[in-house]
């Protein structure tokens, strides 16, 4: 499985030691899935053994694949360091560092799903300046991005930081706080995040509703690991 961004791709033959004795087809697709979580931001050799132990139960005992997912971390290590001083530095973390710089709140590969992400936002936002504007993934869309270059992304609007006033809030009722809620939302996606993607090369597909995520095409992400 060759992944499109370069920087996530094995090194070029790459392989688990042939003592373990696999079939060819077995090393090749233990070996991806091992490769998959490592540039997806893991390195918990516990975990994926834990996950995948009952699919190569024929092949190796629990202790042969933790020694083989440390092999390939020990790969995935050298390999980095076989870069040097070059830095890679994919489009999407380029876009959301820009958008961080200009008090969007943007936060890459946040928790393991959409209904965890929620409380970590709020959990991130600045407690004395909070950001007026968040936007962010969770680790399925990590998977995402490193295999296909497309994903969803959440965003939303933080009015308090917008100078809205708690009292004009109030006096709306609840049909038109959604409608004004997600009004301004939709404008500030539009004038203030849209164009940072755009920059970067990211294309976004969006029917322009605060109800919708955003989905990023052509879209690159990148995880070192330690």
């Amino acid at each position: 499985m060759e992944l499109p961004y370069r920087y996530n791709r094995q090194p070029e033959g790459l392989q688990i030691h042939p003592a373990y004795g696999l079939p060819a087809e077995i090393e090749q697709q233990l070996r991806d899935q091992i490769w998959f979580d490592l540039v997806t931001g893991s390195q918990d050799a516990e975990s994926f053994t834990e996950n995948y132990a009952v699919d190569y139960a024929n092949h190796l005992d629990e202790d042969q694949m933790q020694s083989i997912y440390s092999d390939l971390l020990l790969a995935r290590r050298k390999q980095q360091s076989s870069w040097g001083a070059e830095e890679p530095r994919p489009n999407l973390t380029e876009a959301f560092d820009e958008l961080n710089e200009a008090a969007i709140l943007a936060l890459e590969d946040i928790t393991c799903c959409g209904t965890c992400a929620a409380d970590e936002v709020w959990a991130e936002l600045d407690e004395d300046e909070p950001q007026p504007l968040y936007l962010y993934f969770h680790h399925q869309n990590t998977e995402r991005f490193v295999s296909d270059r497309e994903g969803w992304v959440g965003f939303g609007a933080v009015l308090g930081a917008l100078g809205v006033k708690k009292s004009d809030w109030q006096a709306l009722t609840p049909d038109e706080q959604t409608r004004r809620y997600n009004q301004i939302t939709e404008d500030l996606v539009k004038q203030r995040i849209l164009p940072v993607l755009a920059k970067h090369g990211i294309e976004v597909d969006w029917d322009g509703s605060a109800k919708t995520n955003l989905h990023l095409l052509k879209a690159d992400y990148y995880c070192e690991v330690d």
